[in-house]
């Protein structure tokens, strides 16, 4: 795994030449389809119902949603600039999600969150449907396009500029073992921080000290910007489900501008919505991460705020730290006003952070 990790994350220009070549061509073919699909209704196999007229007008406006979100990304990362980073002097807070992350996020989450619940509505039919079809397909579509505009955007920026590798987000040998470690802290097994981050409710010591001798727990990890969890469970399961969702209902617009197989369409549809119910299993596993567990509350609010507190960084995040203070003196002219070292992890897993 180290092997692969060092090859994706070491191939630097050579990987974002090549999405940089990719991604344009996609983004025409996606054009040349959306414009195949406006004269779709003139074909003699296009069916001129009113549901499939809709259908395929927004089927048009999805594929041009989703080669407008690769375009940005692409925008964006040809005049990617990186902004002054670090600790900024006298500052007790360091940014975590810049402004364009935070809108990408809310916007997946409303796609998210429209596309789930029309879909819901159209495939489960013992719900409750007070909504006619057309306007769920309608939500539907809205969703889509508001997720496809994230994710596009999103990846593309983060593939061409290779902000991907620099922030580690594939998991490596240690993200296992971190992400054991962290999981047990959760479950207030080892370490002092408390069933779910809460400090008074814990479990016995003997009970403690019991499971840190079995495991080998010998402190907490110094964690990078994004936690072993998030590289191992989070990000790596939403990319599969994202890309199961996102190429399947791709497909299914596909359709209005090109008559597919049906069997084509068949698989695609189960596909698709097996890809639902993992979005919903993953949603609500990343929601209770966050809102459940008391020291990722931090991460919850730079979601709204874009910014951590530095002691939060410091306890929790002490690989990030020491990069924030590398990066802090080649971005900031004068002596950065260097914050306290970063702590080292203890055998009792140390407080929790606030």
């Amino acid at each position: 795994m180290r092997r692969l990790t060092g090859r994706l994350h070491g191939a630097g220009g050579t990987s974002r030449d090549a999405v940089r070549a990719i991604v344009p061509a996609a983004t025409l073919f996606l054009l040349l389809v959306a414009g195949r699909s406006g004269a779709a209704a003139a074909e003699p196999w296009a069916p001129q119902s009113t549901l499939f007229q809709l259908n395929f007008r927004w089927a048009s406006i999805t594929l041009l949603v989703t080669a407008a979100g690769i375009a940005l990304g692409l925008f964006g990362g040809a005049f990617y600039r990186r902004r002054q980073r670090g600790i900024r002097p006298g500052s007790a807070e360091v940014e975590r999600h810049s402004p364009g992350h935070r809108l990408s996020h809310w916007l997946n989450a409303l796609g998210f969150l429209l596309a789930m619940g029309s879909g819901a509505l159209l495939i489960v039919s013992w719900l409750p449907n007070p909504f006619a079809l057309p306007l769920l397909y309608t939500l539907h579509y809205v969703g889509a396009a508001f997720i496809l505009l994230g994710l596009g955007g999103t990846a593309v920026h983060a593939l061409t500029t290779g902000a991907s590798s620099r922030h580690r987000l594939l998991p490596d040998r240690e993200t296992l073992r971190d992400a054991g470690i962290e999981l047990l802290a959760y479950a207030g097994l080892v370490g002092d921080r408390g069933i779910l981050g809460f400090p008074g409710l814990q479990w016995p010591a003997g009970w403690r000290r019991g499971m840190e001798r079995a495991v080998g727990f010998q402190g907490f990890p110094a964690e990078g910007k994004y936690l072993a969890t998030q590289r191992l469970l989070s990000y790596p399961l939403w990319v599969l489900v994202s890309l199961a969702v996102v190429a399947t209902g791709l497909l299914k617009a596909v359709r209005y501008a090109y008559p597919l197989p049906g069997g084509v369409i068949l698989w695609a549809t189960r596909i698709h919505d097996w890809a639902f119910v993992g979005t919903i299993v993953m949603l609500f596993v990343h929601v209770a991460a966050v809102v459940l567990v008391r020291t990722n509350w931090p991460l919850l609010r730079s979601m709204f705020t874009g910014r951590v507190s530095l002691a939060y960084v410091q306890a929790v995040h002490g690989r990030w730290y020491q990069e924030l203070l590398r990066e802090s003196a080649g971005s900031w002219a004068g002596p950065t006003a260097e914050p306290h070292p970063s702590p080292k992890p203890s055998p009792g897993g140390g407080g929790t952070p606030q």
